[in-house]
């Protein structure tokens, strides 16, 4: 879990520089200077989104068992628009201020949301087994994560991988991608992600 934490003081750290930059810039005055401001948050995010979000290219550039928090940047992306509104002579102080209070809310809800909540209560398993079958609804990732390290010779269990994987109702494959990474580390395994189809999955047999 300390990686998480660090990974949150990071993010979090720069999310609130990013506001504070964000802010320091529309002392610039003018619209224009809150049209490109604005403009360029958005843009950055719109690339974050098509390019990076949800994509395996994240734990190539941030190959961290945390990836699933530091490869959050709509967070910081969000603080900065949260400090360009609140810093805004443009816009009415009311607004302006709940603009950037619910903004710096969503930043932080979404920073915090992969800890939030508990792994589901796995069965006991009362004999051994090399590939483990999901004993709940929600951690089928969890036992395909422990079988196969087991098949590598390394000891895991569904209630364990459910645990670092940070399922909750299911598991994100970078909640996956953590378990495997943690579990990896010190051995002569380590973790790839990669966008696969069924075409190039029947191919490479």
């Amino acid at each position: 879990m300390w990686d998480l934490l660090v990974s949150l003081i990071i993010m979090s750290t720069l999310t609130a520089c990013l506001a504070v930059a964000g802010a320091m810039l529309q002392r610039l005055h003018g619209r224009r200077s809150l049209a490109f401001s604005v403009s360029f948050a958005v843009g950055v995010m719109v690339i974050y989104f098509v390019c990076l979000w949800n994509s395996p290219l994240l734990v190539t550039i941030l190959p961290f068992s945390s990836a699933v928090i530091l490869g959050n940047w709509l967070a910081p992306g969000g603080g900065f628009l949260a400090g360009v509104l609140f810093s805004s002579r443009v816009v009415h102080p009311f607004r302006r201020t709940l603009l950037a209070c619910s903004l710096l809310l969503l930043c932080a809800y979404s920073l915090v949301s992969p800890l939030l909540g508990t792994a589901p209560r796995c069965a006991n398993v009362e004999f051994e087994r090399i590939l483990e079958f999901q004993t709940t609804e929600s951690t089928c990732s969890a036992a395909c994560a422990a079988g196969l390290l087991r098949l590598h010779g390394i000891p895991a269990t569904e209630r364990e991988m459910a645990e670092l994987c940070l399922t909750r109702r299911g598991t994100h494959w970078l909640g996956v991608y953590r378990g495997l990474k943690l579990k990896t580390a010190g051995t002569e395994w380590d973790v790839v992600a990669e966008q696969l189809s069924v075409p190039l999955i029947l191919a490479s047999d």
